[in-house]
């Protein structure tokens, strides 16, 4: 078994360190060139960055030296400003195993791998995140490994009040192991009082938003189909400037929408009305929104026999009406992705910038980013 770590000088301080965050399939350039902004912000020298390392999707490691003043920030709380990332872990070590036996070959690989946190540590915890056909369950690692970590440094394990996290994520053959820096997940970042059965990750909004890649602070964006608010609750919040619209045809969203908005503190800068998303022309100025940016409940709250072609179609003629000219248009489409291309090459009116596929909890929509074309 080869076992790659990091380098560490004789006081068991690493030569280079490693910021290992893991974000939604489909989103690593999003999460890369947020990560690259923050190096620069905090005066950090360049990072090496890399998308989906070990060919892992979700997955982006950020390369540091570990001299100055950069890398402790990032480090220490700087990791917290990311807004497209779940978790962020101080990468140790990697290696691969066998799939086809049990979790005691991770617990041999760790015994060779050095933790100086665990030294100064008095307390830890093992969590294990696994993806792929093994002989064993993310629960086996987590007693296997911490087993074996408990015998090599002599602390005790404390699912509570830990002080360190080792983080042992698993990807088919690949293991990766890190120090776990945020216990709960990052995009975890509003109170909510309205949480209905499926809402959009905030991490997934702020990308759509980022993708819309506005020019002015002071745009107007729109989310036709706001659900709980989240687009809108990121939107206020990345663009201290903006003019943030709601729409849903839902009055309980629309009354949650406005409950979430209150209880952030950004009601005075979200308007949640009730309105089908197929008619917001009849509300809104002609040609005067920046962006829509939305995630309509195709399939969940409409029926069974909806006519997703007429549905679609409705709605793009009154997008199209709202944008202004060269406009975008950042939608997932989970249902009817057919459907929905036809409509939009039949209408001419809508250039593509950009098609993903995109990974939330095991569900694959399309993530479109148009742009409106003259008349």
């Amino acid at each position: 078994m080869i076992i790659n770590q990091s380098s560490f000088e004789n006081n068991n301080r690493p030569t280079l360190r490693q910021l290992h965050c893991t974000t939604s399939g489909g989103l690593e350039d999003v999460t890369a060139a947020e990560i690259s902004r923050l190096c620069h912000g905090l005066q950090q020298t360049e990072p090496q960055i890399e998308q989906q390392p070990w060919g892992i999707s979700g997955h982006v490691i950020c390369r540091v030296a570990a001299d100055g003043s950069g890398p402790s920030a990032l480090f220490s709380d700087g990791y917290r400003r990311l807004r497209s990332i779940y978790y962020a872990i101080e990468h140790i070590a990697e290696f691969s195993i066998d799939p086809s036996l049990g979790a005691d070959q991770i617990a041999t690989a760790l015994a060779a791998i050095e933790i100086p946190a665990l030294r100064r540590a008095t307390s830890f915890r093992v969590s294990s995140v696994r993806s792929g056909l093994h002989e064993f369950a993310s629960p086996d690692v987590e007693r296997a490994a911490g087993a074996q970590l408990q015998r090599d440094y002599r602390l005790e394990v404390d699912l509570e009040n830990f002080d360190v996290n080792v983080r042992i994520d698993i990807v088919d053959q690949r293991v990766l192991v890190g120090l776990q820096l945020n216990q709960s997940r990052l995009d975890r970042r509003y109170l909510r009082t309205y949480r209905p059965r499926v809402s959009l990750r905030p991490a997934i909004a702020y990308a759509m938003l980022t993708l819309a890649d506005l020019a002015d602070d002071a745009a107007t964006v729109v989310d036709p189909f706001c659900g709980s608010g989240t687009i809108l609750l990121e939107a206020a919040s990345i663009f201290p400037q903006a003019r943030v619209l709601g729409f849903d045809h839902d009055r309980e969203a629309v009354d949650g929408a406005r409950h979430n908005s209150a209880q952030n503190a950004l009601q005075h800068r979200i308007a949640v009305q009730y309105a089908d998303a197929r008619g917001i022309h009849q509300l809104i100025e002609p040609r005067s929104v920046d962006a829509i940016v939305t995630n309509p409940p195709f399939g969940i709250r409409l029926a069974r026999r909806t006519d997703f072609r007429s549905l679609y179609g409705r709605f793009l003629e009154s997008a199209w009406q709202v944008l202004k000219p060269a406009g975008k248009l950042v939608i997932l489409v989970g249902k009817r992705r057919s459907a929905f291309n036809q409509v939009v090459q039949e209408t001419g009116r809508w250039r593509y910038l950009g098609v993903r596929i995109i990974d939330i909890a095991g569900v694959y929509p399309g993530l479109f980013v148009m742009q409106k074309r003259a008349q």
